[in-house]
């Protein structure tokens, strides 16, 4: 048996029937069986479908399934993919994500072959509604994306960041090149929950200093999916999270030329803490908007910036913030 290629890592913990979808998806996979491998790492799941995927799947598609004897916690089972992952490449599949009828794992395969130094191949993903009624390929990504082909990792990450984003996101849409990874010993942080990809991407990215960019989508992701964690994330811990992973990158490499101030003024906490007012005016409302506050000041304490420049940003961001973010208070007003 040869080298295989690719490595579908699945961590999973009670993934329920949406696993099972997901594992089918893996059908959508442009390759030869021998040549790729569905890794999936239970965390000690108690809802028994790895054993109906087990007995569904295991003749007609490549499963390898790893027990965790404890569970290690939903991070650390991130990086219990990378550890047991043999694959020459690896590529995120959550439960809730299905891989997309026309993918780019061809692409992404080609993109790694054709430059040895690229350890960190992004794609665009395709944005769901659950029951996949309402689809489009997500904006974002081209957003942040300077070009399609090999880019200088310093420069793109400096610039999204200073925009108040987190650059390559999201992890289901990258591939990653394992021996990188695993020579480096990059791993994803189980303190930062929220941003942990987003740093690791980094990482691995700063590790060559180049980063392959494809243009057609991977993967589905579904937003409103039963079990995404994001859905019961507090508002202050997304703040703090946030601007630690923005300080965090910074200090990766002296090559990253990032200005912390541009970062933290441009992230939207700002528009998030105003939004969140205007939906909840009232006491518990003013609470979780002091609560951001603090979490904002913690962190702006602990970047040892120009605090004075920052504030005079922030003033000058607060009143064209009417002009510019009328439309992003819209969105955030009409949600439920």
């Amino acid at each position: 048996m040869g080298k295989i290629i690719l490595t579908i890592a699945v961590p999973v913990f009670n993934g329920g029937v949406p696993l099972i979808e997901a594992i089918e998806s893996c059908k959508n996979i442009d390759l030869p069986a021998e040549d790729f491998e569905i890794l999936i790492i239970d965390n000690c799941s108690t809802d028994g479908m790895i054993d109906e995927v087990s007995l569904k799947y295991s003749a007609q598609l490549p499963l390898r399934i790893i027990h965790n004897e404890i569970n290690c916690g939903r991070i650390n089972n991130w990086n219990k993919c990378i550890e047991y992952a043999d694959g020459e490449f690896i590529l995120f599949l959550f439960a809730n994500d299905l891989i997309a009828q026309s993918n780019s794992v061809q692409e992404a395969i080609a993109m790694f072959r054709t430059n040895d130094h690229c350890a960190l191949v992004s794609a665009p993903w395709i944005y769901s509604d659950f029951l996949q009624v309402k689809q489009f390929i997500e904006p974002e990504f081209f957003l942040r994306t300077p070009v399609i082909g090999y880019y200088e990792a310093y420069k793109n990450i400096s610039k999204v960041i200073e925009t108040g984003k987190l650059p390559f996101v999201c992890l289901q849409s990258c591939f990653l090149r394992t021996s990188t990874v695993k020579s480096a010993g990059i791993l994803f942080d189980p303190q930062m929950p929220l941003t942990t990809d987003g740093v690791f991407l980094s990482a691995l990215a700063i590790e060559t200093g180049v980063v392959g960019f494809i243009d057609r989508p991977t993967m589905i992701f579904r937003y409103n999916a039963p079990n995404r964690q994001h859905s019961n994330v507090k508002l202050d811990e997304h703040v703090e999270q946030m601007l630690n992973a923005f300080i965090s990158i910074s200090r990766l490499s002296e090559r990253l030329q990032i200005d912390l101030t541009l970062a933290f003024v441009n992230f939207t906490g700002l528009e998030n803490l105003i939004a969140y007012l205007l939906r909840n005016p009232n006491s518990k409302g003013l609470k979780t908007a002091m609560q951001m506050k603090g979490a904002w000041s913690k962190s702006v304490k602990k970047a040892q910036f120009n605090s004075s420049l920052l504030y005079r940003r922030i003033i000058m961001r607060f009143f064209i913030l009417p002009y510019k973010g009328i439309a992003f208070l819209y969105r955030n007003l009409k949600r439920v």
